[in-house]
């Protein structure tokens, strides 16, 4: 039985325009409170637009956070811009700090429809490589994200397994996108023309997780989930056959990337809390 506080936001999100249907300099649509516009910073987070290796960041440091560990949170939103005050002005980064208690660096990728594959995780990969030859321990860095960042972050253990880079400490990917071939094709092929869209860093989903000890996984079940969490779960079977400890956390009655929904609902809440645990258990924090 879901919350009444989750009921309330899907009957508000449903009024929302579609997404795509407004640009990045569009004023923002009334009740865009609900995807985090509007939200104030939570206390004790101080956040700081910069550039890591060329690559534009949002940096969200925590008071008293530890200096050596820290979580890169990777945007979801389908690799597209969408309207002010959603991402990179949308708060989960900071939540996510003051949530763990770690610092938090939000990654501002490249995006369609200027920008195509392999530019995402060229970015991501930038600054994760960047943030090693400052002193991070690879076993100290987590990566998260939502949807599109879900599918970047695991792109992203797989890019570091590729290149023999040492691998991130720990990966949650909530609600990730994980077949551009199949239930995303519409975005798949924007994203990669002319590519293979079965190659693992488009769709991890056929990635080659051997190696990786532990993940976590997050998905829901209902609306825009209801077309990911198929393949996703194909993915999970994967990389348990593989040997993987895959921590999956599924919500049956929940929605498209709802723990990024932090603060609108319980449900969202707990499910961050789920995934925050996961990743100060995994880097020792």
């Amino acid at each position: 039985m879901v919350s009444k506080e989750y009921l309330a936001f899907q009957e508000a999100f449903a009024k929302l325009p579609p997404p795509g249907s407004l640009g990045p300099d569009d004023p923002p649509p009334e009740g865009v409170y609900l995807l985090g516009g509007g939200f104030p910073i939570p206390e004790g987070v101080t956040v700081s637009k910069e550039t890591v290796a060329g690559v534009k960041v949002e940096w969200c440091r925590m008071a008293g956070a530890p200096k050596d560990k820290l979580i890169i949170y990777l945007h979801g939103g389908g690799f597209q811009p969408v309207p002010k005050g959603v991402y990179m002005d949308y708060p989960f980064g900071a939540e996510l700090a003051a949530r763990s208690g770690l610092n938090c660096v939000s990654v501002d990728y490249r995006m369609l429809p200027e920008n195509h594959f392999p530019d995402t995780v060229h970015d991501a990969a930038a600054v994760y490589t960047a943030l090693l030859k400052e002193g991070y321990s690879a076993e100290h860095i987590a990566v998260t994200g939502e949807s599109a960042g879900g599918n970047l972050s695991l792109s992203l253990w797989l890019w570091c397994k590729m290149y023999g880079i040492p691998r991130p400490g720990a990966i949650a990917a909530l609600s990730p996108a994980a077949d551009l071939s199949g239930t995303e094709g519409a975005v798949g092929r924007p994203l990669a023309p002319e590519r293979d869209l079965t190659a693992p860093l488009i769709s991890p989903r056929y990635g080659d997780y051997r190696g990786m000890k532990r993940v976590f996984i997050q998905y829901g079940a209902t609306g825009l989930e209801a077309f990911l969490v198929g393949p996703g779960e194909e993915m999970i079977a994967d990389m348990r056959a593989q040997g993987v400890d895959v921590v999956y956390d599924h919500w049956p009655e929940l929605g498209h990337a709802f723990a990024a929904d932090v603060g609108l609902y319980p449900e969202a809440d707990e499910a961050c809390r789920r995934a925050i645990a996961f990743i100060k258990a995994e880097i020792g924090a």
